[in-house]
């Protein structure tokens, strides 16, 4: 497998929205799939972009486990996931 990464073209979406909402202070939450660090080989782009905004919480998945984070100030949570395939409960992880 090769490094993870956040599409160009969703950083350039990210651009667009933030330009078309010039409020700095508007409370934001940032989800992506991936942990922000450095398993995306441009995690540092996203991280750019989100830390000029009011973000209270990011939320990642990818790790399959409950952990929190702090990305360069911004607070993380990653969530494991809650399928359950034919299990009779969710989110166990073998």
């Amino acid at each position: 497998m090769s490094p993870g990464q956040i599409p160009r073209e969703n950083l350039v979406w990210m651009d667009s929205i933030f330009a078309a909402n010039p409020d700095r202070q508007t409370p934001l939450i940032y989800i992506n799939h991936y942990p922000q660090d450095s398993s995306l080989n441009n995690w540092f782009d996203a991280l750019k972009r989100v830390k000029t905004r009011n973000v209270q919480l990011a939320f990642c998945g990818h790790g399959h486990a409950n952990k929190a984070y702090d990305w360069e100030g911004i607070p993380g949570v990653m969530g494991r996931s809650n399928l359950r395939a034919n299990k009779p409960i969710g989110a166990i992880i073998l």
